[in-house]
């Protein structure tokens, strides 16, 4: 553990410094100093999403700290694994929405209502087509995906697969509010964010509260589930009223036809190697993507001030 540790440090110290030279080169030289004004200034504007970030870290980590007060160590295992490999699957829409969080900053610096709106509409309707068929794909082979990594002896049925089968959802409503998320700081909606975050971490709590001494570390995850859909719906209401970012939703529909496709195929394939499956099924749904234009360059284009 201590020799981890020290290689996390060794790695975050060479990022910073492989930062600076390039700020450094490319940009703008950096100059040390202070200035009373200017950091009351910057802590205005950054108090408040430092309070929704430390709301998020709390949100996340509710789940396992409640699990192993209300269940125990090993209902924490179970829980763990499955919620690690849905915050693997999250480096997408984490790497796609800090992509496009300047383009949409542009937009809203420029008051560009139109391109705003088209950013937005375009930004949810990919990550609907990224993140939903990755749900129905992992829910529906969850048990084989823990026994190419995992001994069925030590996590047999029930155990992992129940909690990721429900946490495979949650990650996919998280592929949505990622968007939120970047508009919420591209907007500069510092206040709502954060009560909208805090309100959630809150929600988290309560239904972890209730759920795990009833559901075990399927309660956990279906607390985590419920929080993302209370954290999305509030922001679609948000955004339309505040906004003024309305989606359409018939613009989801190829993403959604093409995924219910992929549905069908799985449950039709029912008897074959499970991880075969989806990989096969994966590779159609990529393929009829193209083909019904549910996602085309324009889409991509659209994105760019």
């Amino acid at each position: 553990m201590e020799t981890f540790c020290w290689v996390v440090t060794g790695s975050s110290l060479f990022i910073l410094i492989v930062t600076v030279i390039i700020t450094e080169t490319l940009f703008v030289r950096v100059k040390l100093g202070f200035s009373a004004k200017v950091w009351r200034r910057i802590m205005e504007w950054s108090l408040p999403f430092a309070l929704a970030n430390i709301f998020s870290m709390v949100y996340f980590k509710l789940g396992i700290l409640m699990l192993s007060k209300l269940s125990g160590d090993e209902a924490v295992s179970w829980y763990g694994v499955g919620y690690t490999i849905v915050m693997a699957l999250l480096v997408l829409p984490g790497a796609f929405s800090g992509a496009i969080f300047p383009e949409i900053s542009k937009m809203f610096a420029a008051k560009d209502p139109s391109k705003l709106k088209l950013a937005y509409q375009t930004s949810l309707k990919l990550m609907l087509a990224a993140g939903l068929p990755t749900a129905i794909t992992l829910s529906f082979s969850t048990r084989e995906f823990v026994l190419l990594f995992y001994d069925p002896h030590r996590f047999p049925p029930g155990t992992i697969d129940a909690s990721l089968r429900v946490l495979a959802w949650s990650g996919f409503l998280s592929f949505l509010n990622f968007i939120m998320i970047a508009f919420y700081r591209a907007a500069d909606r510092r206040k709502a964010f954060t009560f909208l975050t805090g309100g959630t971490t809150a929600i988290n709590f309560i239904l972890n509260a209730v759920m795990i001494p009833r559901f075990n570390h399927v309660g956990a995850a279906m607390a985590m589930a419920l929080s993302e859909l209370f954290f999305l719906l509030v922001s679609f209401i948000y955004m339309g009223r505040s906004l003024n970012l309305r989606v359409n939703w018939g613009s989801f529909a190829r993403p959604i036809l093409c995924s219910l496709i992929l549905t069908g195929f799985l449950h039709l394939g029912g008897g074959w190697n499970r991880v075969l499956l989806s990989l096969i099924g994966g590779s159609g749904y990529l393929a009829l993507l193209v083909l019904t234009r549910g996602v085309t360059a324009d889409d991509l284009r659209s994105l760019q001030t």
